[in-house]
């Protein structure tokens, strides 16, 4: 009795972050820029990632972007910020598909819970989209016949390259990869057997990975590179990407990755500055607590359907220029320049 109390205690705020992330999405449903969910399953696609799709464009009628998500009680913040800014950068149908769980191998199994979608688009709660998620999602139309999914590398600098100084196991080469973001053809992962390397795997590797879901998805791809579409940096864009100086060349941040909480604290001011520029409110002290409407009726920055460029981009770049001494303050104000340019086409 007294394990299953703990366990009950312990899912408890995750409980509460899906219900209040599900009271939010219902209070936002008829607004026009939060597309509900109309297209067809899996089974009744014109077109799915299955079979390559052409880039997304401006058209009456989009297939929508499955995201996928996994938050817990501590991550309700966050996870809040990362939905809102998909909504309010997305031109596309949204399908959320939201997980409560503390375990850090959901991406090895979304093709076992999720039995009936044909493909999805996993990304990590610290997460902030600042370019149309369907962008990305329109990459799956880029993988060829042997590819199933589709991630951002580790690095692109040799040098500071966590898994050339430190694996101690195989990687996908030369640099490994990041599962913060990743396109996943679970059709083409079940006929793979994907989760049944799995167990395996991690028997075998279970002292050498430090990394969780992401050790395994390497060495999977280490030992088969041909399943893997590569992606460029600025889908999964970090801080490793700029503070050591400028390693995304040649490419604008289109999602940044806040790993290493860097979003909650000020260990690197211009992604702080990026999530309290997207934030819709600050979460009391008292919180779980909070009732809902507590919860909502706190001071907010940037409103969905307000003005991406008044509303997001201009309290954005008064944070930046607080940063501007730091690497990465530099490269965001840098990238500014072409996220105002996109939202004035």
């Amino acid at each position: 009795m007294g394990q299953r109390s703990h366990r009950f205690v312990y899912y408890v705020p995750c409980l509460v972050a899906l219900s209040v992330v599900g009271c939010l999405l219902v209070l936002f449903r008829e607004r026009p820029y939060l597309a509900s969910y109309r297209g067809r399953d899996s089974r009744g696609k014109v077109a799915s990632p299955s079979a390559p799709t052409p880039e997304v464009t401006a058209s009456p009628r989009r297939e929508p972007v499955k995201l996928v998500m996994v938050t817990c009680g501590d991550h309700l913040n966050i996870t809040l910020v990362s939905l809102k800014s998909a909504v309010a950068f997305s031109k596309a149908p949204l399908h959320l598909l939201l997980f409560a769980s503390d375990a850090s191998i959901q991406p090895l199994r979304e093709q076992s819970v999720l039995p009936e979608e044909d493909a999805v688009l996993y990304v990590d709660a610290d997460v902030i989209f600042v370019h149309p998620p369907e962008d990305l999602w329109s990459l799956f139309g880029a993988m060829n016949d042997s590819q199933l999914a589709a991630l951002v590398p580790e690095s692109e600098d040799y040098a500071t390259n966590w898994y050339r100084r430190f694996a101690r196991h195989p990687f996908f080469e030369p640099l490994g990869v990041n599962s913060g973001v990743m396109l996943m053809n679970l059709t083409r992962m079940r006929a793979f057997g994907w989760e049944s390397l799995m167990g395996p795997l991690l028997t075998k590797y279970e002292r050498n990975i430090s990394w969780g879901d992401q050790d395994l998805i390497n060495i999977v791809f280490h030992d088969h590179p041909d399943k893997l579409l590569v992606l460029s940096c600025k889908w999964n864009f970090r801080t490793d990407h700029c503070m050591y100086g400028p390693n995304c060349l040649g490419a604008t941040a289109a999602l940044l990755h806040g790993n290493r909480n860097v979003f909650q604290t000020s260990k690197e001011p211009a992604f702080r500055a990026v999530y309290l520029a997207m934030q819709q409110a600050r979460a009391p002290s008292s919180w779980p607590a909070c009732p809902i409407e507590c919860f909502l009726s706190l001071p907010k920055t940037y409103q969905l359907g307000s003005s991406l460029l008044t509303g997001f981009l201009d309290p954005l770049e008064k944070g930046l220029r607080k940063a501007r001494t730091t690497r990465c303050g530099q490269e965001l104000l840098g990238h500014l320049a072409q996220w105002r340019e996109r939202q004035l086409l």
